[in-house]
């Protein structure tokens, strides 16, 4: 998309009789993209003005950006210094990528303005820059800027203006101005309205990187026991510190970068182990962080880290066997003790809730039924000798409550555990009475 600007009426009536852009947003894109129709003057005409508004567009991002000027681009920029004007910038910035009809309303709105351009910076930025002689002016344009931000606010679109600038040569002072204004934008998600530089002088940032060694271990500590929650939570927990402590938005990006670079790592040793795993997982720096505002920042670490944990759990799958086999014979080793899900899976570096899928899966039975299972199994080998009574056994195995060992005990063989040593042969003489 080019910068616009209808300067008279004779441009009007040449882009109303018939252009339209067939599969690019861009003004400018060549004689191909004009409709038919048109008279060749009237092509001819258009054509002209498109050269026209693709040189001035270039111009106009050269001057943002600070980059250098041509002799050319000066000469075009100088052709638009109007005399006792002043310049400013209003700097649009959508938390998605360019539509169809977000293009669509902005090149409306410049339809009804004059002295006025539009020059794309990124998919996701824009500049409109303007020039304003005297105070009325001024409060006419500011007013039909609202209004603009509240026809984008579907689109999520938040906007911000600079200083205004004496010359359209020094509009990059009031670019700076636009993007330190639309950073507050950060802790307010409101995308209404159009902030100025005024309105925000005196709201700093801090530069505080507190927040980054908690927040990293306990991240790679949810990694490590697959705690899908405690990752959320962590992650709620930093942006609640970034906001409280108004960390500078490019700290809270440096440092979520930082925290998801080491999250990476970890996937990549994890999957290091199992050459069969999958790709290894994305970099983190892929992600679009030019995103203003700390929810959708957020939304993205979450995103990322579903990923990673599917990666995770994927070559989890793989050791799933050899960790069972490990934990069974711990159990069998150890089922008279009090055990718990939760002190095993401490023991063993898991998640409780994993570690209750995992061991389910593999044995087909919960850990509780697995090891009733197992005291129940030695309770009944101990119940075919005749040195133990029936409350000593219970203790041996890990009962501490006897009704309990006797309603386990009956609910897996359907009968009492005196029935059951009364009822082996080898033991019917010595049980006699």
């Amino acid at each position: 998309m080019g910068s616009f600007t209808f300067k008279d009426r004779k441009e009007r009536r040449i882009a109303s009789e018939g252009w339209r852009p067939r599969k690019t947003s861009s003004f400018m894109k060549g004689s191909h993209l004009l409709c038919e129709g048109l008279s060749a003057h009237n092509k001819q005409q258009l054509i002209h003005l498109a050269a026209q508004q693709e040189a001035r567009s270039t111009a106009l991002q050269a001057v943002l950006r600070g980059h250098g000027l041509s002799e050319e681009a000066m000469a075009i920029l100088q052709s638009l210094d109007l005399s006792g004007a002043r310049w400013q910038v209003c700097l649009i910035h959508s938390a998605d990528p360019c539509s169809r009809d977000l293009q669509q309303r902005l090149q409306h709105f410049l339809w009804e303005q004059e002295q006025l351009y539009l020059v794309p910076l990124t998919e996701r930025q824009w500049a409109i820059v303007f020039a304003v002689r005297g105070y009325g002016p001024q409060r006419e344009l500011d007013k039909r800027l609202q209004d603009l931000s509240v026809r984008l606010a579907r689109f999520r679109t938040h906007m911000a203006c600079g200083s205004s600038q004496a010359s359209i040569l020094h509009i990059a002072a009031s670019m700076r101005d636009a993007q330190e204004a639309i950073a507050h934008k950060f802790y307010d998600i409101t995308y209404m309205g159009v902030l100025s530089i005024h309105s925000v002088q005196g709201r700093g940032f801090t530069n505080d990187y507190a927040e980054a060694a908690p927040w990293l271990n306990r991240i790679l500590g949810s990694l490590a026991t697959l705690d899908w929650a405690e990752y959320v939570d962590a992650a709620a927990t930093a942006a609640a510190g970034f906001k409280a402590r108004r960390v500078h938005p490019e700290q809270v990006k440096t440092m979520t970068a930082y925290c998801m670079h080491h999250v990476r790592e970890y996937v990549r040793r994890s999957m290091s182990r199992h050459p069969a795993a999958a790709a290894e997982p994305p970099d983190f720096l892929e992600v679009d962080l030019s995103v203003i505002g700390l929810e959708p920042l957020m939304e993205r670490v979450s995103q990322y880290g579903q990923e990673c944990f599917r990666q995770l759990l994927s070559c989890r799958e793989e050791e799933a066997l050899g960790v069972v086999q490990e934990i069974n014979a711990y159990l069998k080793e150890h089922y008279q003790e009090k055990l718990s899900i939760k002190s095993l899976a401490k023991r063993f570096y898991l998640h409780p809730a994993y570690l209750g899928q995992l061991l389910r899966k593999k044995n087909g039975v919960s850990f509780h039924i697995f090891v009733h299972d197992l005291r129940i199994q030695e309770a009944a080998r101990l119940l075919q000798e005749v040195q133990y009574s029936i409350t000593e056994i219970a203790e041996r195995v890990g009962y501490s409550n006897y009704s309990h060992f006797l309603k386990e005990f009956e609910k897996r063989l359907h009968i009492s555990p005196m029935q059951y040593r009364k009822s082996i042969p080898s033991l019917k003489e010595h049980l006699k009475p």
